[in-house]
């Protein structure tokens, strides 16, 4: 009986040491999991891009200041050559790294987003002016190379700055010669276009420059001109247009008014006693021909 109460015994002293044997085998392996885990996100920090904290509100955001592409999860590390921690994962540091028209504009959170003013196009060279988002070739007439800029398409066109006579289409002001302003005029009724005309008071001895410019007309310009007498045209029979055509070119038979004025009204083929036909255009008193011409059958002619 004694034997096996000694035997008992010595059987729970066994047991004892085992199980605790077992727990400083698993705090061991805990602890150097632990160790481990906390090596590795070392080495991680040391091997990738560090991490910073950036508050955004109540809330803390990291910020990456990256190595290399690698440590952007799929997006850039752009790069600043005089300073490594303001290199970021993003699009761009500069608006000189955002090529695209509708996002040419470097913002604050690293992203292309779309032009606010000119300034956000001034990289683009071929598209430096701000539209409604958008970099396009003209907001101005500075962005293109000495010809206006039409503000409908945001393009340079061909109208040279300056050199616009009498009854020539205009897009500003800015077309037509010293002392004539872009005016809109119309044709029966309807707009027909704009044109330079030049302001009486600036032709000499306030004279119109010739007959089929006599006609007063008297609006604001479309740059904001005031409104003031300007040479004009008898808009209600006749175009600038067709007036342009006229002179020594020939149209043949009456039917071929097409060559005169290219699909435009006002215009009209005449035969003259000089010349057999001849382009020439519509009128109602022979002070609205050229000087020596009379109205003839409702055409200015000979």
């Amino acid at each position: 009986m004694k034997n096996l109460k000694s035997m008992f015994i010595v059987l729970v002293l066994i047991l004892a040491g085992c199980l605790t044997d077992t727990t400083r085998v698993n705090r061991a392996t805990n602890n150097s999991t632990t160790t481990t885990g906390s090596n590795n996100a070392s080495n991680n920090n040391s091997n990738n891009g560090s991490t910073a904290l950036t508050t955004s509100g109540s809330t803390q955001v990291p910020t990456i200041v990256c190595k290399g592409d690698g440590d952007c999860n799929g997006s850039t590390c752009l790069m600043d050559l005089t300073d490594a921690t303001r290199n970021r994962c993003g699009e761009c540091l500069t608006s000189a790294q955002c090529p695209m028209l509708n996002a040419s504009k470097c913002d604050a959170d690293n992203l292309c987003v779309s032009c606010g003013g000119d300034s956000d196009c001034a990289h683009l060279t071929d598209t430096p002016g701000c539209d409604a988002g958008i970099c396009r070739e003209c907001t101005k007439d500075d962005h293109c190379d000495g010809t206006a800029c039409d503000l409908s398409t945001n393009t340079c066109s061909d109208q040279v700055l300056g050199e616009g006579d009498q009854c020539e289409p205009c897009l500003s002001d800015a077309v037509c010669k010293p002392g004539s302003h872009c005016i809109v005029l119309s044709y029966k009724g309807q707009r027909n276009g704009q044109f330079c005309l030049i302001e009486k008071k600036s032709a000499p001895n306030e004279r119109c420059p010739s007959r089929e410019f006599s006609q007063s007309i008297s609006r604001v310009s479309v740059s904001g001109h005031p409104a003031s007498v300007h040479c004009g045209i008898n808009e209600s029979i006749t175009t600038c247009s067709a007036i342009r055509s006229t002179g020594n070119r020939e149209c043949y038979t009456q039917d071929n008014i097409y060559l005169c004025i290219a699909d435009e009204e006002g215009g009209r083929c005449h035969k003259s006693t000089i010349n057999p036909w001849t382009c020439s255009f519509a009128c109602d008193s022979e002070h609205q021909c050229w000087s020596g011409y009379k109205c003839l059958d409702g055409v200015c002619g000979l």
